[in-house]
C-alpha cells in the first residue's frame, strides 16, 4: 500500500466522520433521525449496493432491523444472535467479509439479487455490542481490506453517535415512565381523596342521627350522586319472615311508608336474592339479559346496567344495595370499591342503630325492673318492720346486709348498727355453746344446698338461752335462679315464755307418768297371776278379756316410758352410762329377741356383721332401746312377703348401723316430719298398728346424745333404710 493510498484513506475517513457528527449531533434527542442521517452517509461515500442496521435487543438477543436501504425482500427484520452471518459477528464482535455470496452457503438467501459480496462489522462501544452493520455490493471481493479498515473505523464513529441517541433515548423513556407514574399516582391520590370525601360524608350523615330510615336515604342519595346513577334502592332483611324490605329507595315514583315496603324477594330469589344468598358483589351488562333480574315486565328496558351490593356484617348478610343505570357497561371495578366501602358504612349504620334499640329497649326493662323491685323493697322493709320477730339477712360470708328493728327487741342488749357485722356480733351476749351452734346450723342450710336431689330447702332451727332467756334461731339458704347461694336468712324469735309453759306441761306429764307407774305396775302384777291360776281355775272368755287387760297395761306402760324418756330428754335430765360396747354382739342378741314377731308376721330377717368390728363407747341399754324401736317399725310397716336386712360395718371412725326394709316406704315431704313428736305417716297400715309417734323422736335425740347421727332413706311404696353411725370409742 502506498503512501498516497493511505493518505487519501485517512482523508476519506475524516471527511466521513466528520460528516457523522455534523450530520447527528443536532438530532441526538431524535433516534430515528440519527438513523436516517447515518443511512444517509453510508449511502452516499461508500459506493453500496444495499445498507442494513440491526440493534441488539439484550433481553430477546436478538437483532432488529432500525435503517436500511436498497436491501431487498431478502433481508430480515430480526435475526437471533449466533443464526446467520449478522447474528455471528453480533455473538463474537469480529467483523465478516464474504468474498462471493453466491458460494457461501450462510450469506445465500439473506441480502438482494444484485448483491455479490457482503461485509458485516459489528457496532461496539468499548467491550458492549450495540448492534452490526451489514452491507454489500454488486462485485465480487469488493471490499477490500482498506475498505474493511475504513468501515470499521466509521462504524465505531457511528457505534458512539448511537450510544449517545440511545442513552438519551432511554433517558427520555425513563422520564415519560416517570411522568405516566406521577399521573398515574396523581389520579390514584385525587382519586384517593375523592373517595376519603365521600365517606367522610357518608360518615358525617351517618353519625347526624341514628333515625335508621334518616340515615339509609341520605347515603344512599350520597353514594347515587357519587355514582352517576339516577335509581338505587336499599334493602334490609326480616328475620322473622326471611324476606327482604325496602328501607330506601331513589327514583321510584311513589314514596316508600314509614317502616319500609315488604318485597316478595328472599335468598335465592332474583337479583336482591342472589346477592343474599351468595354474599357476593356481581356487577350486570344486559340486565334483561340476566336470569337472576326477576322484575314486573312493564319496568324492564329502564335499566341495562346494574351493580349489587351485599350489607354483610361478620359473615351474615343483613341486607343488599342495588344501583342501575339505563346505559349498558356503566359500572366498572372503581365502582364496586366505592359502592362496597359506602356498603360497609351502612352495615355499621344498621348494626348500630339496632343495637341503640337494644340498649334502649333494655334500658327500659331495666328501669322498669328497677321501679318494681324498689316497690318490693319498699314493701318488704315495711313488712320486715311489722314483724315481731328478728329478721337477719347475711351474705355468703357471714357479713350482715339487713335487720330489722325488732332484734334489738329479742337479743336484749343488741343496740349497735349491726349492719356490715359478722354474724357472730348477733349473738355475741350467749355462751360459746350456743355460737357453735349456730355455725353448726349453718353448715347444715349448706348441706341441704350441696344436696342436689332435695327438691326444697327448709329452715334449720336452733334454741339458744342464756339466763332467763331462750332465743329459737331459723336459718334457710337464699338461692338465685341459677340454684346459687347468695346468702342467709336467720328468723329470730324470744320464746322464752313458751319454753317455760313447755317446761311446765313436761313437769306436769312426768309428774302424771310417775303417779301412773305404781297402779299400772299393780294392774300387770296381778294380771298375771290371775293368768297363771292364782284366783283358780278361769274360763277361755275370762282367760281372752285378761290378755286384753294384760296388753293395754303394755302399752300404757310404753306410753309412759315414751313420755319420761321426752320429758328427761326435753330437760336434759339423761344420763347415759357409758361403757365400752361391741355392737356385734349387741345387735345379732336384738335381732334375736324379735326374730318371733318377724316370723309371725310372715317376713324374712337377715343380719351382716362384718367382722371384726371396732369398739363404741355408749350406753347398752340405750342403744337396745333404739335397735328395739327401729327393728319394730321395720317389720310393723312392711307387709307379709317383704325382708328386713340389717347390717353393721365401719365407716371412717364410726361404726354404721343400717336396718332396711320393703315396706310401704316414707315420702319425700314426711321424710323430716317422722322424727317430730306426735307424728305418724299418713298410711292405711300405719293407722291398724298402734303407736305414740314419739319412738323415731326418741331414737334421734339418743343417737345424738351419743355423739352420733341418725339419717333416713326411703321410697314411698319400696321400702325405707334408717342408719346410725356411733364414734369409735378411741374419738370421744
Amino acid at each position: 500500500m502506498t503512501t498516497e493510498t493511505v493518505l487519501r484513506g485517512d482523508a476519506q475517513e475524516t471527511t466521513i466522520s466528520r460528516e457523522i457528527w455534523q450530520r447527528v449531533l443536532p438530532h441526538l434527542t431524535c433516534l430515528q433521525r440519527v438513523l436516517e442521517e447515518l443511512t444517509a452517509v453510508f449511502q452516499c461515500h461508500l459506493d453500496l449496493t444495499s445498507f442494513n442496521l440491526y440493534l441488539l435487543d439484550q433481553e430477546a438477543q436478538v437483532l432488529r432491523s432500525v435503517a436500511l436501504w436498497n436491501a431487498g425482500p431478502f433481508s430480515s427484520e430480526t435475526i437471533s444472535v449466533g443464526e446467520s452471518v449478522c447474528g455471528q459477528v453480533a455473538q463474537t464482535g469480529v467483523l465478516r467479509s464474504i468474498p462471493d455470496v453466491t458460494k457461501d452457503p450462510e450469506a445465500a438467501g439473506a441480502v438482494s439479487a444484485q448483491a455479490r459480496s457482503e461485509l458485516v462489522v459489528p457496532l461496539a462501544v468499548g467491550d458492549q455490542i450495540l448492534g452490526v452493520v451489514d452491507l454489500t455490493r454488486g462485485q465480487p471481493n469488493a471490499f477490500s481490506r482498506e475498505d474493511e479498515d475504513l468501515i470499521t473505523s466509521i462504524a465505531g464513529q457511528v457505534a458512539s453517535a448511537l450510544g449517545y441517541a440511545l442513552r438519551y433515548a432511554k433517558l427520555e423513556e425513563a422520564v415519560q415512565e416517570s411522568e405516566q407514574q406521577a399521573e398515574a399516582q396523581t389520579r390514584e391520590i385525587r382519586a384517593e381523596r375523592d373517595r376519603a370525601s365521600f365517606l367522610y360524608q357518608v360518615t358525617q350523615e351517618m353519625t347526624s342521627t341514628l333515625e335508621l330510615e334518616r340515615v339509609l336515604n341520605r347515603t344512599l342519595a350520597r353514594v347515587s350522586q357519587a355514582l352517576g346513577v339516577q335509581q338505587a334502592s336499599i334493602m334490609l332483611l326480616d328475620a322473622s319472615s326471611g324476606r327482604l324490605i325496602y328501607r330506601a329507595a331513589l327514583g321510584r315514583p311513589i314514596a316508600l311508608p314509614e317502616g319500609g315496603k315488604q318485597t316478595r324477594y328472599r335468598r335465592g330469589l332474583g337479583l336482591a336474592g342472589w346477592v343474599l344468598e351468595h354474599n357476593e358483589c356481581v356487577i350486570i351488562n344486559g340486565l334483561d339479559q340476566d336470569s337472576r333480574w326477576d322484575t314486573d315486565p312493564k319496568q324492564r328496558g329502564q335499566s341495562q346496567s346494574a351493580l349489587a351490593i351485599p350489607l354483610s356484617a361478620e359473615g351474615d348478610v343483613l341486607g343488599v344495595m342495588l344501583l342501575f343505570h339505563p346505559e349498558p357497561n356503566y359500572f366498572c371495578e372503581d365502582h364496586i370499591q366505592l359502592a362496597t366501602a359506602a356498603a360497609n358504612h351502612i352495615t355499621v349504620a344498621v348494626t348500630n342503630t339496632e343495637l341503640y334499640r337494644l340498649i334502649r329497649e333494655q334500658a327500659a326493662r331495666l328501669g322498669q325492673m328497677l321501679r318494681e323491685q324498689r316497690s318490693i323493697a319498699s314493701q318488704s322493709m315495711a313488712i320486715l318492720a311489722s314483724i315481731a320477730d328478728g329478721v337477719v339477712v347475711t351474705d355468703e360470708s357471714g357479713t350482715i346486709t339487713l335487720v330489722n328493728d325488732a332484734v334489738r327487741r329479742v337479743v336484749r342488749g343488741t343496740n349497735r348498727d349491726l349492719v356490715g357485722c359478722p354474724i357472730s356480733e348477733v349473738f355475741r351476749g350467749f355462751s360459746g355453746q350456743a355460737q357453735e351452734a349456730v355455725q353448726q346450723a349453718m353448715i347444715e342450710v349448706t348441706e341441704q344446698l350441696e344436696d342436689h336431689e332435695q327438691e326444697a330447702f327448709v329452715p334449720v332451727s336452733v334454741k339458744l338461752a342464756r339466763e332467763k332467756q331462750v332465743i329459737q334461731a331459723s336459718l334457710m339458704r337464699m338461692v338465685d335462679e341459677g340454684q346459687q347461694s347468695t346468702g342467709t336468712v336467720i328468723v329470730l324469735r324470744d320464746v322464752t315464755h313458751e319454753q317455760e309453759i313447755e317446761r311446765a306441761k313436761n313437769d306436769i306429764i312426768s309428774i302424771v307418768a310417775h303417779e301412773l307407774r305404781m297402779p299400772m305396775t299393780s294392774i300387770r302384777g296381778y294380771t298375771d297371776l290371775m293368768l297363771q291360776g292364782a284366783m283358780g281355775t278361769l274360763t277361755e272368755g275370762q282367760q281372752h278379756f285378761l290378755s286384753v287387760v294384760k296388753s293395754n297395761v303394755n302399752r300404757l306402760s310404753q306410753l309412759i316410758s315414751d313420755l319420761l324418756d321426752i320429758t328427761r330428754i326435753e330437760a336434759g335430765s339423761v344420763e347415759l352410762e357409758l361403757v365400752p360396747l361391741q355392737l356385734a354382739e349387741i345387735v345379732p342378741e336384738v335381732c334375736e329377741s324379735v326374730a318371733e314377731a318377724v316370723e309371725e308376721r310372715g317376713l324374712t330377717l337377715n343380719v351382716d356383721v362384718t367382722t371384726p368390728l371396732p369398739i363404741v363407747r355408749a350406753d347398752r341399754n340405750r342403744i337396745i332401746q333404739v335397735l328395739v324401736n327401729l327393728l319394730s317399725n321395720a317389720y310393723r310397716y312392711t307387709p307379709p312377703g317383704g325382708s328386713i336386712q340389717v347390717s353393721v360395718r365401719p365407716l371412717g371412725n364410726t361404726v354404721l348401723v343400717q336396718i332396711a326394709d320393703t315396706g310401704i316406704g316414707i315420702a319425700k315431704e314426711d321424710q323430716r316430719k317422722v322424727f317430730e313428736r306426735f307424728y305418724r305417716v299418713d298410711h292405711d297400715l300405719v293407722k291398724k298398728e298402734s303407736g305414740t309417734g314419739l319412738g323415731l323422736s326418741i331414737v334421734k335425740s339418743l343417737i345424738e346424745l351419743h355423739g352420733g347421727r341418725l339419717w333416713l332413706e326411703s321410697e314411698l311404696g319400696r321400702g325405707s333404710t334408717f342408719s346410725f353411725a356411733l364414734p369409735l370409742a378411741t374419738e370421744r
